[in-house]
């Protein structure tokens, strides 16, 4: 129930600001997950995605406070002159579709800032990890009205 409600209020989000996406992006592919470290970059999945605002999520099995997680941290690097509103959803779906874990978040940048955000952590269970066959991401970067 949890992870229902959770999507619904992702895609919501999501959805209230697809209208005004200056940068949108969607991208649906395989992926396999090893147990890494966060320095351990030859075990990691990148993901590099975006053009004036990039996304690059970083995804690997890791462990949080003793508890099994899908790290998927994100670099987000703003490249225009406008402040903006940058937002990723990044859901892991077994071989049937049926949904493992997600993670969503949202920054505002500064005209070429950029942010490194660590805490794309998804609490599941190792098992479940290893039936994780694909991945859904997607992105939007709409102009700040702050």
């Amino acid at each position: 129930m949890k992870t229902k409600v959770l999507i619904i209020s992702t895609l919501t989000f999501i959805a209230s600001i697809a209208s005004a996406a200056i940068e949108e992006h969607y991208e649906e592919k395989p992926i396999s997950i090893q147990k890494a470290g966060a320095f351990e970059s030859e075990k990691q999945v990148k993901i590099r995605i975006g053009e004036d605002v990039t996304f690059k999520i970083k995804i690997y099995e890791d462990e949080f406070f003793g508890q099994t997680t899908i790290s998927a941290n994100a670099t987000i690097d703003n490249a225009t002159a406008k402040k903006v509103k940058a937002v990723y959803a990044i859901s892991f779906h077994d071989k049937d579709g049926k949904l493992i874990g997600c993670h969503q978040g949202s920054w505002d940048l500064d005209p070429n800032d950029d942010v490194n955000y660590g805490s794309g952590i998804i609490f599941t269970e190792a098992e479940l990890i290893k039936e994780v066959t694909s991945y859904k991401l997607r992105t939007f970067v709409v102009e700040s009205t702050d």
